[in-house]
């Protein structure tokens, strides 16, 4: 078997949702990720491995992955091949139907004028612009295309799934709660488990770990919020889960190469070159 791979989820950290469109399509390699993945695929042949099941990728083909689904894709043919792609948190869509979407999904003979292409490309649309009632109509516009998975595509077979449960569920947890200065013990005793076995699994499965992962999510907050806030540095520090300044300041200038107030300006002069 490939080595399975983690692709992290900070670039969905401050927004809840992504949609890409792809041409010229390659293969990826084994992999897990903390959010869901659907992807409808055009023009190409090839099989897609969900929890070491094969599974024929052709014209219209679309699945969608949870988050504990390993997969990866292996072309035969992908000259002018094509596909849409969109990546979302667990808490972008209905509590109630994400209690639903536990298992992998395939659904066949998707056309690219189809209602369910539309949607993804009106929630790409509302991603662009700055509209009000946006993040409720892309709220209600993912719903709406999950729930067309549910209702017509084919449940697949989950019962292969490499990324242990305790991992999703610690992951989850941190996800809805590292800026609250959360630790491992914290963690382990949201999904009650032993820390030190929580730590060992976490850091074999995720390659990483727990402690740096939750670091992590931090200082990518940090970053967003000194690119896209005037909230001082003092309170980024605080709103993104660091319980001191110095500790801040040392893991973001160990991290970035620089220190939050050069972070600061540096994307300032960009965004003033760039406009």
């Amino acid at each position: 078997m490939n080595e399975l791979t983690r692709f992290s989820k900070i670039r969905l950290l401050n927004n809840e949702t992504m949609v890409e469109t792809r041409q010229n399509l390659k293969g990826t390699p084994l992999h897990w990720h903390e959010f869901y993945e659907a992807i409808i695929y055009w023009n190409c042949r090839g099989t897609c491995y969900i929890n070491n099941v094969a599974y024929s990728i052709e014209d219209g083909s679309c699945f969608l992955m949870t988050p504990i689904d390993s997969h990866e894709t292996v072309f035969e043919s992908t000259k002018d091949s094509r596909q849409i792609m969109i990546n979302f948190l667990p808490s972008a869509i209905d509590s109630q139907i994400s209690s639903y979407l536990n298992f992998p999904i395939k659904m066949n003979g998707i056309k690219e004028d189809d209602n369910i292409v539309k949607i993804l490309k009106d929630i790409k649309n509302e991603l662009g612009i700055k509209k009000e009632f946006g993040t409720n109509l892309r709220y209600h516009l993912l719903n709406t295309f999950v729930i067309i998975l549910l209702r017509e595509g084919i449940k697949l077979n989950s019962k292969n799934k490499i990324v242990p449960d305790i991992v999703i569920k610690a992951i989850t947890y941190i996800s809805n709660h590292y800026t609250e200065g959360i630790g491992l013990y914290d963690v382990a005793a949201s999904i009650n488990v032993n820390p030190s076995y929580l730590s060992a699994l976490f850091s074999k499965t995720a390659k990483i770990t727990l402690t740096s992962y939750i670091s992590e999510l931090r200082i990518e907050n940090s970053k967003y919020l000194l690119k896209t806030s005037n909230m001082s540095i003092l309170d980024v520090c605080y709103a993104s889960g660091f319980g001191t300044y110095s500790h801040f300041f040392r893991t973001f200038k160990n991290v970035v190469g620089i220190t939050p107030a050069q972070y600061r300006n540096l994307k300032k002069e960009e965004k003033s070159i760039i406009q």
